[in-house]
């Protein structure tokens, strides 16, 4: 990889036209025309996408077994011609990782992508290695949709600027909120039950003075909120710079209830909290899926969150 002319977040450069981007899969398995399409998508972007010939293998679950994609996301992020490392999908299965992750010294900074079960990997790399990694959509997200403002966001964060254009619309939940002038603070978070299932782990989320933002998919309102009230009882709210729920999607055509059961389930929660609560919206598994830096400075004032 050649050196690029601008430099983005923690030093990674920017992408450009020409870059080889290495793409993983450490959580579950893809149909060969799922794996086209993303590809190809890519390479619509001026990049080339690379898939090592371990990453699909014979597991009942997962893409491969756990040792072999260890070593392909290894493989990836000390590959020395790729400019970044980019999940294909999420699912399940990344969590597994966790015993190899911790015997790898960590290798230089790469850009790193991915959303939902790669909420793991961002976590660890954030808190373990000390890296800026970017919450945003894997490319099967990317290629399911096709939402216009998530492509466009996040061609510009990788080819032109990589601080986000600030994210508006979020709302103040509780009283602490409505009375806060601003809020400062590293950014971190990601899929409620990824969270939920890093408590009392080596990767356990690291809330403190941080601003933390959660979402999910396909969980009913009762369910959500036995997980944030796991979250709270674990003492993982206290010291918080605050709280945003994002996006909680579901199917619509049979979760009917969950339209009215969801706000009221999140505000009436929200309550119960002693740190701000906000409800913002645009980011998790539906179509809109816009960017955001993990362990990245923000600020959030007068319902618009700004990266520093």
């Amino acid at each position: 990889m050649s050196q690029a002319v601008e430099i983005g977040i923690s030093g990674v450069p920017l992408l450009r036209p020409g870059d080889v981007v290495d793409v993983v899969a450490p959580s579950s398995g893809a149909d060969p025309d799922i794996i086209k399409k993303c590809l190809d998508l890519l390479s619509s972007w001026g990049l080339t996408g690379r898939i090592h010939d371990e990453t699909f293998g014979d597991d009942i679950f997962f893409s491969n077994t756990s040792n072999a994609r260890a070593q392909c996301l290894l493989r990836a992020h000390t590959a020395p011609d790729s400019a970044a490392v980019w999940c294909l999908r999420g699912g399940s299965g990344a969590t597994s990782l966790l015993p190899y992750l911790l015997t790898w010294a960590p290798p230089p900074q790469k850009l790193f992508i991915g959303f939902s079960d790669a909420t793991f990997l961002h976590l660890f790399f954030n808190q373990k290695w000390g890296w800026t990694s970017l919450h945003a959509s894997t490319l099967k997200h990317l290629t399911d949709f096709e939402d216009a403002p998530t492509l466009d966001a996040l061609k510009h964060v990788l080819f032109t600027c990589p601080l986000p254009a600030p994210l508006s619309g979020i709302t103040p939940l509780n009283a602490k909120a409505r009375t806060a002038s601003k809020i400062t603070g590293a950014l971190t978070g990601g899929n409620l039950s990824l969270l939920q299932s890093s408590i009392g782990t080596p990767w356990q989320i690291d809330t403190t003075d941080r601003l933390v933002f959660v979402e999910d998919v396909d969980e009913k309102p009762y369910r959500t909120l036995e997980r944030l009230t796991h979250l709270q009882q674990a003492g993982l709210f206290k010291g918080c710079a605050g709280l945003i729920f994002f996006d909680f999607t579901y199917n619509t055509a049979v979760e009917e209830k969950h339209h009215t059961l969801y706000p009221e389930m999140l505000s009436t929660f929200g309550a119960t909290l002693d740190c701000p609560v906000f409800k913002g919206t645009g980011v998790g598994h539906g179509p809109r899926n816009l960017p955001l830096w993990i362990g990245k400075d923000v600020h959030l004032e007068r319902g618009t969150l700004t990266f520093l």
